[in-house]
C-alpha cells in the first residue's frame, strides 16, 4: 500500500500542471449541474461519488441563496460554497501566472477539500457499523471517499514540498539557544485563532448531522442537553488541530499566512508535542497568555511555536485586497436572498389573499343565516380571531351573534343548533352592509400587511377585517399548494394539496382538456388514505411547473349531499386560483 501511494504521489507531482486545471474545470461543471441539472438523473448518481464540499456553517439557512432556475420554487445555493468555488478558481489563476510560486490559496482550498472529505470518510466508515451490515454500494462509496481523502492529502503534500523557514541573524528566545527562526507575529496568531475556530465549528456542525440521534440523547441525559454541543465543539476543535498539524504541520489559516508549527528544541516536531499543543489550547484564558508572555501557554507547555516561511510570490498584504471583495459579494448574496425570500412570501401571500378576497366577496353577495364570519385584527398576525354567526338579514343591515369559536371547532356537533336558530344568550352586533364592505381589505403590500382598512367593532377599538366566511350550505375548501417534482426520466410529477377543515367533502372527479395529464389518485377520493384526514393530496404527471392549465373539480358535500364544481387555475409561478363555479 505504501509503495502504491508513493507511485500515485509521484504521478500527481509529475502531472500537477494538468491535474489542477482539470480538477477545477470538473468542479465548476459539477457545481453547474448541481444547480441546473436534474437531481434525479443518471449524472447525479455519478456526481455524488465524486466529492461534496459542505460549507453550511452551523447548518443555518442564512447562508442559503435562493436562485430562480426552472420549476416551482427557488434553487438553493450555499453562499459560502459559491464563494469558495470562486476562491478556488482565483487561486489557480494566481498559481498559473506566478509560474507555480504563489500557492498559499491553493493550499488553503485543498485543505478545506481535505477536511470535508475526511468528515465524509468518518460517516462512510461509521454508517455500516451503525447498521451492522456492509452492502456492495456502501463499500464502493467508502473506497471512493477514501480515495478522494488520499488525493487531497497528496495534493497538499506536493504543494507544501520544499518550503523554507525564515531565519534571523539573532536569537529570539534566550532559553532555547538553538532557536533562531522568525516566529509568527501576534496579528497572524490572532488570525489563526479566529479563522481556524470558524472552520472547526464548521466541522462540528457537519459531524452533528451524521451522529446517531440515540447517542446524542444518551449524551444529553448524562451531561445535560445544554452542554452537548459545547462538548462536541471542544472535541472537534481539538482533533481538527491534531489532524492538520500532525499531518501537515499547518492548518488552513496557517496556509494563508505561510506559517507552520515547529519544535523549539531544534529537533523535528513529534506527534506527542502536537497532541500536547492541541489539548493545552483548551486551557481557560489560553489565548490571553500571548498578550503577557513571549510564549503562550500552549506553546510553552508543548515546546512548540509557529514560525514564518520564506515568502514565495506576492507579499501577504496583497491578499487583503481580496477580503473586501468577497465581503461585498457575500453581502450581495446575503441581502439578495433575504429579498428573494421576502418576495416569494409576498407573491404567495398576495395570491392567497386574492383567492380569499374573491371568496369573501362572493359569499357576501349571497349571505344567509347559515353563514359564519371570522374576523382578524387588520395588521396583527398574532391576534386571536373573533367569530360572528349571521342572524337576521335586513335590507341595509345584518344582525350577527358573537360566538366563542368558529363552527368548525365543533362543526357537526352544533350544526342542528345553528340550523334551528339557537341564539339565546348570545350578544347581538348590528352591522351595515357598508361596514362589511369596509372590512374587506383591497390590497396586500410587500411587508405582508394590508392597506388602511377594517372595521372598529371590538372593545379594544382596533380595526378588524373579514378573514373568511364559512357556510353550512357549502364546504370550506382551501388550496394549500401545488408542488412539482422532477423524475429520473426528466418528466414532472405534481401534487395538488387541498384542505377541508370541517372534513365533509369527497372529490368525485377532476377533468382537464390536456390529455397528457394523468392522475395516480383514484376517484372518488375522500382523503382517508392521507396522513391527515383534513388534507387531500391529488397526485399526477404530465404537467410542467410554468404551464397554464385549468382543472375542473367535482366535489360532493357529505353534510348536505349537494355537489359543486370548482375551477382550479394555474398560470405561472404564483398564480393559483380555486373558485366555486356552480352547484349541481
Amino acid at each position: 500500500m505504501k509503495v502504491l501511494i508513493e507511485k500515485l504521489k509521484y504521478f500527481l507531482e509529475q502531472k500537477i500542471n494538468l491535474i489542477l486545471p482539470l480538477f477545477i474545470v470538473i468542479t465548476l461543471f459539477l457545481e453547474y449541474k448541481r444547480i441546473y441539472g436534474n437531481p434525479y438523473g443518471a449524472f447525479f448518481s455519478i456526481q455524488q461519488y465524486f466529492y461534496k464540499i459542505n460549507l453550511n456553517f452551523l447548518n443555518s439557512n442564512h447562508f442559503i441563496f435562493n436562485y430562480f432556475t426552472s420549476g416551482e420554487h427557488f434553487s438553493r445555493v450555499n453562499i459560502l460554497e459559491f464563494i469558495f468555488i470562486l476562491v478556488l478558481v482565483l487561486s489557480y489563476i494566481i498559481y498559473y501566472f506566478s509560474k507555480g510560486i504563489e500557492k498559499r490559496l491553493l493550499q488553503f482550498c485543498f485543505s478545506i477539500f481535505f477536511i470535508n472529505s475526511a468528515v465524509r470518510l468518518v460517516f462512510a466508515v461509521t454508517f455500516p457499523i451503525r447498521n451492522l451490515k456492509i452492502e456492495f454500494g456502501t463499500l464502493i462509496h467508502l473506497l471512493i471517499v477514501a480515495f478522494w481523502t488520499l488525493f487531497f492529502y497528496l495534493i497538499i503534500s506536493i504543494l507544501t514540498k520544499d518550503e523554507i523557514v525564515k531565519t534571523y541573524k539573532y536569537r529570539l528566545l534566550n532559553e532555547y539557544t538553538k532557536f533562531n527562526l522568525k516566529r509568527a507575529n501576534k496579528a497572524q496568531r490572532v488570525f489563526h485563532l479566529i479563522f481556524d475556530a470558524c472552520f472547526a465549528i464548521l466541522v462540528t456542525s457537519n459531524l452533528v448531522m451524521i451522529l446517531p440521534i440515540k447517542s446524542l440523547r444518551w449524551l444529553s441525559n448524562i451531561i445535560g442537553e445544554q452542554y452537548v454541543i459545547t462538548l462536541l465543539l471542544l472535541v472537534c476543535i481539538t482533533f481538527y488541530y491534531i489532524v492538520f498539524e500532525l499531518i501537515f504541520k499547518s492548518t488552513p489559516a496557517k496556509f494563508l499566512t505561510q506559517t507552520k508549527v515547529v519544535s523549539l528544541t531544534g529537533q523535528p516536531i513529534t506527534s506527542g508535542q502536537i497532541i500536547a499543543k492541541s489539548f493545552s489550547r483548551r486551557l481557560p484564558f489560553n489565548p490571553l497568555s500571548f498578550l503577557t508572555e513571549q510564549l503562550g501557554w500552549h506553546d510553552s507547555l508543548s515546546k512548540t511555536t509557529v514560525v514564518q516561511l520564506a515568502r514565495q510570490g506576492k507579499h501577504g498584504s496583497w491578499y487583503w485586497l481580496i477580503i473586501p471583495f468577497f465581503i461585498g459579494l457575500f453581502a450581495i448574496f446575503f441581502y439578495g436572498t433575504l429579498y428573494l425570500r421576502k418576495y416569494e412570501n409576498f407573491k404567495i401571500g398576495e395570491n392567497n389573499y386574492n383567492n380569499q378576497k374573491y371568496d369573501i366577496e362572493r359569499k357576501l353577495n349571497k349571505i344567509s343565516e347559515f353563514d359564519f364570519i371570522t374576523l382578524s385584527e387588520t395588521n396583527n398576525r398574532f391576534s386571536s380571531n373573533h367569530y360572528l354567526k349571521v342572524g337576521f338579514i335586513g335590507k341595509d343591515s345584518i344582525d350577527c351573534y358573537k360566538i366563542n369559536d368558529s363552527y368548525l371547532a365543533n362543526s357537526l356537533q352544533k350544526a342542528d343548533q345553528y340550523y334551528g336558530g339557537y341564539y339565546n344568550g348570545l350578544e347581538v352586533v348590528t352591522l351595515s352592509k357598508q361596514d362589511l364592505n369596509n372590512a374587506i381589505c383591497e390590497s396586500y403590500d410587500f411587508d405582508g400587511e394590508f392597506s388602511d382598512c377594517g372595521l372598529k367593532l371590538l372593545e379594544n377599538k382596533r380595526a378588524v377585517r373579514i378573514k373568511k366566511i364559512e357556510s353550512l350550505n357549502e364546504p370550506t375548501i382551501d388550496l394549500d399548494r401545488v408542488s412539482f417534482e422532477q423524475k429520473r426520466n426528466g418528466d414532472y410529477g405534481f401534487t395538488i394539496r387541498l384542505s377541508n377543515t370541517d372534513n365533509r367533502i369527497v372529490i368525485e372527479n377532476i377533468k382537464t382538456d390536456n390529455k397528457d395529464i394523468l392522475f395516480t389518485t383514484t376517484f372518488p377520493y375522500s382523503g382517508s388514505d392521507s396522513y391527515n384526514k383534513e388534507k387531500y393530496s391529488i397526485v399526477g404527471s404530465g404537467l410542467e411547473p410554468k404551464q397554464a392549465i385549468i382543472f375542473k373539480l367535482q366535489i360532493k358535500d357529505t353534510l348536505t349531499e349537494q355537489r359543486f364544481i370548482y375551477s382550479l387555475e394555474l398560470e405561472g409561478r404564483y398564480t393559483k386560483t380555486l373558485k366555486l363555479v356552480k352547484s349541481l
